[in-house]
């Protein structure tokens, strides 16, 4: 249960807890100096054992910050995926990805790691879940073998261009 000492500030403890945060203290001090003094503060909170405590509060803004960051509320956007300009180890190279904003985050990706050719490109209404599901469907497919040196969203695969458009045509319908 996340505590509310008041009206719209919430125990940060509390929040790192329900998210599976690990460390309270670090984590409101990356709070303080991305969004400032003043969106932590600290009020005075009965604790476990009833006893008062000062403990740092965020308000209720920097809690949907925490929830989208930790990916908890759904997002719409787009599901994507391309084939890198640039091969790794010779192999072919898909990204598959998720993102808000198509137009700015293209321009993230530099020097052999933009896209030579887009296969998926969908928007949906909750693009964590469906990246998700991508994800998923390539680690389980023989087509594509996971690259970890990059993360775990970059794949080599043997598939021409148009093998891809046909294998995600219609994939999230």
């Amino acid at each position: 249960m996340i505590r509310e000492p008041e009206k719209g500030w919430f125990v940060l403890i509390d929040i790192c807890g329900e998210f599976g945060i690990k460390n309270s203290r670090e984590y409101s001090r990356s709070l303080r100096k991305k969004f400032g003094e003043d969106h932590v503060k600290l009020i005075k909170v009965a604790d476990r054992r009833g006893r008062m405590q000062f403990m740092n509060c965020i308000p209720q803004r920097l809690m949907d910050y925490v929830r989208i960051r930790r990916n908890i509320i759904p997002k719409a956007g787009y599901v994507y995926g391309f084939v890198l300009h640039t091969p790794f180890n010779g192999q072919k190279t898909v990204k598959i990805g998720r993102t808000v904003d198509w137009e700015r985050r293209k321009y993230q990706y530099t020097c052999g790691n933009y896209p030579k050719h887009i296969f998926l490109m969908k928007k949906v209404d909750d693009n964590i879940k469906a990246e998700k599901k991508l994800l998923k469907f390539a680690r389980e497919s023989p087509h594509f073998t996971l690259i970890l040196d990059f993360g775990r969203e970059w794949f080599e695969t043997d598939l021409s261009d148009s093998a891809l458009d046909r294998l995600f045509d219609d994939f999230l319908e």
